[in-house]
């Protein structure tokens, strides 16, 4: 994918984020498995996402964060007659979030 190419850690938010607001996919989630070799430890203990949210020195409430905006969007999409995909969320949250 082109919005990876230049930045492959982007695509680990970006499933951070499609985990957190329950939209990762079985699928996604084999995917980033496999290419969370270079991230995870060596003895291979902690989950992709446990070393994402170190990285990134989440809080431990982050997640719900991301929910709750998730669920906001989406009631804020609703009310305008309006459908935001979990994928143009992740997008615009990654982007506006994390700018590279």
């Amino acid at each position: 994918m082109m919005r990876y190419a230049e930045k492959p850690f982007l695509q680990y938010l970006d499933s951070f984020v499609l985990r957190a607001i329950g939209e990762l996919t079985e699928q996604q989630e084999q995917a980033i498995l496999l290419l969370s070799q270079t991230f995870s430890q060596a003895d291979g203990t902690r989950a992709w996402f446990e070393v994402v949210a170190e990285r990134m020195s989440f809080s431990e409430g982050y997640v719900s964060e991301i929910a709750f905006v998730w669920e906001a969007s989406r009631q804020s999409a609703s009310e305008q007659g309006l459908e935001i995909s979990p994928f143009e969320f992740t997008r615009l949250f990654v982007d506006a979030n994390f700018p590279s």
